[in-house]
């Protein structure tokens, strides 16, 4: 097209807003729109892989864009993973409209998937399709998931549908977090905090406020950090402190460069003095074949605190 007479081009910088997606909805707080420059634009211009599960040259990659998926995981992960993850390995993308587990396989097959991204239950709904001879008998070899599962539990899917899992964490507002290391299978774990390939150390991971038990806030710190809240500096504050972000997900800290998801920050009940993480007693319920899906909350207690319900 023809320029407008008089229009000035516009001129993109290191600070440009790139993205404006939303977080997902937190206790009774609507939704966060992130003025981000991100991992989509900051990081890339840094010379920075979108968080590919390998880093590495691949085949096809596997994703979907439903809209079942939270706010914020159809805002960032069919871009910043699927989408990103495929052109900085080079390979092909099929981006399903939704997830069936039923039809699943029969999708790689059919595209000739070698890699998938699962987000939130779409593993156990995975493994509670009725079993057949052919599970393995797929393209698919690898899958990027978190929290990670445990290990008894991640090995039986593994060898059902044959292919390795990679665990690893990240968040609308910073994609660029936590994942297994090349060559390690830290089982249980999210992993150590991921590195650039070829730039080398670009991210920091700590642990704000451990407790006796080395139990606190995540704080991450990279160029892929959100820009902040859009319009809403007091909560964007809270949050970016110094150049860390704190994440608000609890994890220990294993002492060993790897981290361990414990819950979030928000959703810890205190019962009889303890803190108790809601997800762990969610994931355990969930494991029973009779239970489809279990919310765990905290209610008052005569003894003081909480009790679990």
């Amino acid at each position: 097209d023809e320029p407008i007479a008089g229009a000035r081009p516009k001129v993109f910088g290191h600070h440009t807003l790139a993205v404006i997606p939303q977080t997902s909805t937190i206790a009774s707080q609507l939704p966060r729109a992130l003025g981000v420059a991100l991992a989509i634009a900051r990081a890339r211009r840094l010379g920075i892989r979108s968080p590919c599960p390998t880093d590495a040259l691949a085949d096809c990659s596997f994703g979907d864009a439903s809209a079942h998926h939270s706010t914020a995981q159809a805002a960032i992960n069919a871009p910043a993973y699927s989408v990103l993850g495929s052109v900085a390995a080079r390979a092909g993308l099929v981006l399903l409209p939704g997830f069936s587990a039923r039809s699943f396989l029969d999708d790689a097959r059919r595209y000739g998937a070698t890699e998938f991204n699962a987000i939130g239950a779409m593993l156990e709904i995975l493994m509670r399709q009725p079993e057949r001879p052919d599970d393995a008998d797929n393209p698919l070899r690898l899958c990027y998931t978190g929290p990670s599962p445990e290990r008894e539990r991640q090995e039986a899917i593994e060898r059902r549908f044959g292919l390795e899992i990679v665990c690893g964490y990240a968040l609308s507002e910073s994609p660029y977090g936590l994942i297994w290391p090349h060559g390690m299978r830290p089982f249980g774990t999210l992993g150590t905090a991921r590195q650039h390939p070829e730039l080398g150390h670009v991210n920091d991971a700590r642990v704000h406020d451990a407790d006796a038990d080395g139990v606190g806030e995540l704080e991450l710190r990279n160029p892929a950090i959100m820009r902040g809240y859009y319009e809403m500096p007091d909560e964007t504050a809270a949050v970016l402190v110094d150049g860390w972000l704190r994440t608000g997900d609890l994890v220990r800290d294993n002492g060993d460069g790897t981290f361990t998801f414990v819950g979030r920050r928000k959703e810890v009940i205190r019962r009889r003095g303890e803190n108790l993480s809601p997800g762990e007693v969610e994931a355990a319920a969930e494991r029973h074949p009779d239970v489809q899906e279990a919310a765990v909350i905290g209610v008052p207690s005569d003894l003081s605190d909480d009790d679990v319900k």
